[in-house]
Formats: C-alpha cells, sequence, structure tokens
C-alpha cells in the first residue's frame, strides 16, 4: 500500500518540473530492493533534482557516487559532508569519503553546478569547521 501511495505521489509530482524546481534531500537507507528515493525518482521528470547529502547518505548505507550516476543530470546542487566509522568528527577530507569518485561523477554525469559544505558536530565551531573543510577540498583543486 506504502508503494501505491508514493507511486502516486510521485505521478502527481512529475507535472511539477515542467514549471518549477523540487529538491529532495537525504537518501539515507539503500537497503530495500526498491527505496523510497529510488522510487520518487523514478517516477518524476528529469526537472525535479535530488540533493544528496554525501555524509548521511553513507552513514544510511548508501552510495552517494551510484545515486548521482542513477539519476544523471539531477544532482545540480551536492551537501559535501564527511564521513568516517573511526573519526564522527572527520572534517572532509579526512574521512572515508571517496572524494575523487565522488566529484568524478559530479562533474562527469551529475549536472552539479554547487557544492554546499557542510560540518555539523558540535565538538567544533562551526565557521572555522567549514573553513577547514574548504581548505581542504581547495588542496583537491575544489
Amino acid at each position: 500500500m506504502a508503494s501505491s501511495s508514493a507511486a502516486d505521489t510521485s505521478r502527481r509530482l512529475a507535472s511539477v518540473g515542467s514549471s518549477r524546481r523540487l529538491a529532495l534531500g537525504n537518501p539515507a537507507r539503500r537497503a530495500a530492493l526498491v527505496t523510497p528515493w529510488d522510487l520518487f525518482f523514478g517516477g518524476t521528470k528529469k526537472a525535479v533534482i535530488q540533493q544528496v547529502d554525501t555524509g548521511n547518505c553513507i552513514d544510511g548505507g548508501g552510495d552517494p557516487v551510484a545515486l548521482i550516476k542513477a539519476y544523471p543530470g539531477r544532482t545540480t546542487t551536492i551537501h559535501i559532508k564527511e564521513f568516517s566509522k573511526t573519526k564522527p568528527d572527520a572534517f572532509v577530507t579526512e574521512g572515508d569519503m571517496p572524494w575523487k569518485t565522488v566529484f568524478e561523477a559530479c562533474e562527469t554525469v551529475g549536472g552539479t553546478e554547487w557544492y554546499i559544505v557542510e560540518y555539523e558536530h558540535e565538538s567544533q565551531p562551526a565557521i572555522p569547521a567549514v573553513g577547514r573543510c574548504l581548505a581542504n577540498l581547495r588542496k583537491l583543486g575544489k
């Protein structure tokens, strides 16, 4: 029943892409055979963009690169956030995220226009923490 309801919602939202941009964020769990994320984006027009959060995606068992490739041209913005199994307060580029493949997917198939640098750990002051993440990204040429 939930799938039917989600499919109906997806069909109703399909018309939104013709006159507006609609984004959906935070694809956490990808263990199911068909995820709500895939059901939604599989039933909407390409003008409906996805906003992948790299850290939350991997934390939930997903693969941000697979999502970017599954919906080409629909990742116009992406939250650049680190994930680490052993270092929960890791700064961008200092954890387990496969940044090279993430950026390659964004730049070849994602249609990415904006990288949104995100750091949300209370252990560090926000502005200096994002500054460190940005400095690390610049070392990668971003």
